[in-house]
């Protein structure tokens, strides 16, 4: 499975509610979530390897992906895997000699146009943005799916220059380094 995805800073409340009045038009709304991430990776690494992510506080699920980002279109080759137990999880990857390298915070408001789906992200402690992501089977499909993406982008007032080309673990990092 492959997931393309670009993403926006939403600078300010204004431009933050323009954008949810104009997704309203021409999307339709499928659910509110909130995702707890963990990111771990090797002590002493800024990489991570993979993802613990908890969604409404039920499901938990481990996600590798294997990323690039290409004008700021992230494009991953995901794999996942759910877990029962989120601590023991945990116990389990510190015993590999696994750190948790980051832990991110994500309230969605989730939209749904086609294959398609529009986020309204807050992310804790880093800030607004407006994600756009879809889900290829075969590698062939990427480049339709760049450009889907691309064009809902420009219906909403983006262009490709807009894309954050950096993940949110980097982010995260580089909001830690200018707070110290």
């Amino acid at each position: 499975m492959y997931e393309i995805e670009a993403k926006v800073w939403v600078k300010s409340d204004t431009e933050w509610q323009a954008l949810f009045n104009k997704i309203k038009k021409i999307a339709k709304f499928k659910k509110e979530e909130k995702k707890d991430d963990l990111s771990f990776g090797l002590i002493n690494s800024n990489e991570a390897l993979f993802r613990l992510r908890t969604i409404n506080n039920k499901k938990h699920e481990i996600t590798t992906k294997k990323k690039k980002i290409i004008d700021g279109v992230e494009q991953s080759k995901e794999e996942s895997f759910l877990v029962d137990n989120k601590k023991t999880f945990i116990t389990f990857t510190k015993k590999l000699g696994l750190t948790i390298l980051l832990q991110k915070t994500k309230q969605s408001i989730v939209y749904v146009q086609k294959d398609l789906y529009i986020e309204l992200n807050t992310i804790k402690n880093l800030g607004n943005f407006l994600e756009i992501e879809t889900l290829c089977q075969d590698k062939q499909d990427v480049p339709l799916a760049n450009a889907k993406i691309l064009s809902i982008f420009t219906t909403l007032g983006f262009t490709k220059q807009d894309f954050e080309k950096k993940t949110y673990v980097q982010l995260f990092q580089e909001n830690s380094t200018k707070q110290v």
